[in-house]
């Protein structure tokens, strides 16, 4: 997806997708999913989502957003991941 916006300070990636439908004027939800992610059975998801190497590869350009910061600074998983197990958190960033 061409000029996918850069998240603001704390901002989830669901709410930056969603900024980029309406940037582009992208009124369906699938066509939003098959313009950000090639793929219309991606499921967006609020707290943990998934394909953010997607992500990673749209903010590029910008030289500051690897997965492991957007995981750390635009997903919820600092706050889950005081009450799980290491392994498990490690999975998650794995995934």
């Amino acid at each position: 997806m061409r000029n996918f916006p850069v998240p603001y300070s704390n901002e989830l990636i669901y709410s930056t997708i969603a900024r980029a439908g309406v940037y582009q004027g992208i009124v369906s939800p699938k066509q939003l999913l098959d313009e950000v992610y090639g793929n219309r059975k991606v499921v967006a998801t609020l707290g943990l989502p998934s394909h953010l190497g997607v992500i990673a590869r749209h903010l590029h350009q910008t030289g500051r957003y690897a997965v492991q910061q957007l995981i750390y600074e635009h997903t919820l998983f600092p706050l889950y991941a005081p009450f799980v197990g290491k392994e498990r958190r490690d999975e998650a960033i794995r995934l």
